[in-house]
């Protein structure tokens, strides 16, 4: 087994374990399936990294990616970290202002991706010119073709590094200011790597449908074959489920993994439904899955095993929960299960705090603020694939803070651990309110609402002072129903607004996008 930290060096023992193993496969729009084994993607991996030092590339450059899951995205990430270069992903439907502010932050010196994406960075300062370019399909002006880059021999070297050595850097939506980039080490992908690995019960050589990119990542690490569902998993929750359970059915899919959304509409048609039942386990995360949502699930594919996985962008995973025993935990609850806490990650629950800083800390301090099981605060955590910081300590102060030398994430999510030693999630810290006199977080009221016919998502904030309860509603007559149901709760009612559809977030159609719903109720 090669010992080099470069996660490349990982993907090329695999191909020589397993060479004629599928690794990926990928299903064109004529339903065609288009199949890499390990031993193609490596090789072509090899001729990505030859292809992008003969243009001059060198270890550290970072090459901005711009496509979509593919057999290609794959075997150029693994090529591109084999030539020792560091990938930046940047989420282009944030618009050209924020792609804009990511590249100020690390300048890429080339450009990956789909025809679209390259004439889309023409109009973004800082992408305009001076880059090589690459794309996959269709044409764009100054731009070298997917089959010009591999059509090099393969290299055979593997760029020198350690674990500290950057390989993938992301950014946040910068929704409350400058974006802050997320610079993921191998060292942190390999650690990510095996708590993903125990957290979803990866086995060798089985059958994976996989809509989370850093999940089939974790696939290939791990020797399976993953299969990306036929359709645009970029909107997991429009996704048309006949053609992905033709290849649930065609390649004798065992497991899958998705955001809700993703499997929400899975139950939501016939298709979809029988397809569900052939799964023995789902894994879901991204977002929250209320327990309504987890009892449909269930009784569309009763035989499946269903596990929720809870984390946030810099540290995955944090805690997963079967869905048994997160609807049997929740027939009382007034908060969402987030389940048993990974043992590769120290978690705790500390007085809220969130929006100022947090000083360091000793070990009696840092017991003196951790709260006992019942109590709501904010959720922290510290391991191995934890982000220990941002690129240049933009946003540290904010979500950082160290216990005797060690660092620890403040992860913006509220919660409490139950007596059972279980991690339940009550929302974002930013999202807290005060209403007639106490303070009450977002899943106090949302849990509750869960179920009344007609309405289908609720979010609370407050806005100007004020506590607000959006509805995405069919009937503004709602209005009382829910008034009644909070009472009923002991619970305030907060001032209502009815909307036709509330704002999600992009990446996984699951969570409510609390910036866009701010602007929208300031306006109300």
């Amino acid at each position: 087994m090669n010992e080099s930290p470069n996660l490349a060096a990982t993907l090329h023992d695999r191909a020589k374990r397993h060479p004629e193993r599928a690794a990926i496969i990928e299903t064109d729009r004529h339903g065609h399936d288009h199949i890499w084994s390990y031993a193609r993607l490596a090789d072509t991996a090899a001729r990505v990294a030859a292809g992008l030092q003969a243009r001059g590339l060198r270890p550290g450059d970072g090459v901005l990616v711009l496509q979509p899951m593919s057999g290609e995205l794959y075997a150029f990430l693994i090529g591109a970290w084999q030539a020792g270069l560091v990938c930046l992903f940047i989420d282009p439907s944030q618009g050209r202002a924020h792609l804009s502010a990511c590249v100020q932050r690390w300048r890429p010196r080339a450009l990956f991706g789909v025809a679209k994406a390259h004439w889309f960075s023409f109009a973004v300062p800082g992408l305009r010119r001076g880059l090589v370019r690459i794309r996959t399909g269709g044409w764009a002006p100054g731009c070298d073709s997917w089959q010009e880059l591999v059509a090099a021999g393969p290299s055979a070297g593997i760029a020198q590094g350690d674990t500290a050595t950057p390989a993938l850097v992301t950014f946040t939506s910068g929704s409350t200011g400058t974006p802050k980039a997320i610079v993921r080490t191998h060292g942190f992908l390999h650690a990510q790597h095996a708590a993903i690995a125990e957290a979803i019960t990866l086995r060798e050589g089985e059958t994976d449908l996989t809509a989370l990119p850093i999940f089939l990542i974790a696939n290939l690490g791990s020797g399976l074959t993953s299969v990306i569902p036929a359709g645009d998993v970029a909107k997991p929750g429009a996704i048309d489920p006949a053609p992905v359970a033709a290849q649930i059915a065609r390649h004798g899919i065992t497991r899958g993994g998705a955001s809700p959304a993703f499997w929400l509409r899975f139950a939501s048609v016939s298709s979809g439904r029988e397809a569900l039942a052939r799964l023995r386990t789902i894994y879901t995360g991204g977002g929250p899955l209320w327990a309504d949502d987890l009892a449909k699930l269930r009784a569309v594919a009763p035989d499946t095993r269903l596990v929720c996985v809870y984390g946030s962008t810099e540290a995955e995973p944090i805690a997963e929960i079967d869905a048994q025993e997160a609807l049997a935990a929740s027939e009382a609850a007034r908060l969402l299960p987030a389940g048993h806490v990974r043992p590769e990650i120290r978690c705790a629950v500390l007085r809220d705090r969130w929006g100022e800083p947090r000083a360091a800390l000793d070990r009696t301090g840092f017991d003196a603020e951790r709260l006992p099981a019942g109590e709501v605060g904010e959720i922290v955590v510290s391991g191995a694939h934890v982000v220990s910081g941002y690129l240049g300590g933009v946003g540290d102060e904010e979500t950082k803070f160290r216990v005797d030398g060690g660092v620890w994430h403040r992860t913006g999510d509220a919660g409490l651990f139950d007596t059972q030693g279980r991690l339940w999630f009550a929302g974002r810290c930013a999202a807290r309110m005060n209403v007639e006199g106490r303070v009450l977080y977002p899943a106090e009221f949302e849990v509750p609402l869960r179920g009344i016919n007609g309405l289908h998502r609720t979010a609370t904030l407050e806005v100007a002072g004020r506590a607000r309860l959006a509805l995405e509603a069919d009937d503004a007559g709602l209005v009382e129903t829910v008034t009644a149901r909070l009472a009923a709760q002991g619970l305030p009612a907060p001032r209502i607004h009815v909307l036709k559809r509330l704002p999600l977030d992009k990446r996984h159609n699951a969570k409510i996008d609390y910036a866009a719903l701010r602007r929208l109720l300031e306006k109300s």
